[in-house]
């Protein structure tokens, strides 16, 4: 079966979000050649995007913490609570180079196999129509015109989109588009997950 993801799929895996086991789980049984796991190539330019503007932030929000920090050291009545509030700025620095590392393993190590679905010009074109048709923002107009693209040339039965923006994606018509190229849309990766493994149990050994 096709198992169709977007950016947050991503940085669930990238984050270490609350459900990232079963995104874990979803990649097992991909690798296993039980499913084929396919991104819109716009995702990982988006995923990029969104987690060197979390390291800007917080680089930001450390600098102003640690000056804050700085000027109440010099009162020592909060020399204490400082030592401990220092932890933080170094968390925050981790963070940032941790979070980057596990978003180039998560794509070298398990996206490697994936197939991605290249930006075209026609992709552009469908989802300027899909982002008036439906009140899409541009990135989820051009990440749901690219799923479409594909669909339209697959011919494997079982199909699912995962993703967490039921805000983005939900839309009656949206669920209704995608059922008629037999494409489930599912917004948490725990159900989807469910789904996938009820699909392929058969086909799983014993």
């Amino acid at each position: 079966m096709i198992i169709y993801v977007e950016s947050n799929f991503i940085l669930e895996l990238a984050l270490e979000q609350e459900q990232c086991q079963s995104c874990e789980e979803i990649l097992k049984i991909c690798e296993s050649g039980n499913g084929s796991l396919v991104v819109p190539a716009f995702c990982i330019a988006e995923t990029y995007q969104t987690l060197r503007r979390r390291a800007n932030e917080r680089r930001q929000f450390g600098k102003l913490l640690g000056d804050e920090l700085t000027l109440l050291g010099r009162t020592k009545s909060y020399n204490k609570d400082i030592n401990t509030l220092q932890d933080v700025t170094s968390i925050l620095a981790k963070s940032i180079e941790e979070e980057i590392k596990r978003f180039d393993q998560v794509l070298n190590e398990r996206f490697n196999k994936a197939e991605l679905i290249l930006l075209e010009q026609t992709i552009i074109t469908d989802a300027i129509k899909s982002e008036s048709q439906f009140n899409l923002k541009p990135a989820d107009a051009i990440v749901y015109a690219s799923i479409l693209q594909h669909l339209m040339k697959t011919e494997i039965d079982h199909k699912c989109f995962l993703n967490k923006d039921r805000k983005g994606f939900g839309d009656s018509d949206i669920v209704a588009e995608l059922g008629t190229y037999n494409c489930k849309i599912f917004f948490s990766f725990d159900d989807g997950f469910n789904y996938i493994q009820h699909q392929i149990q058969p086909k799983m050994p014993a």
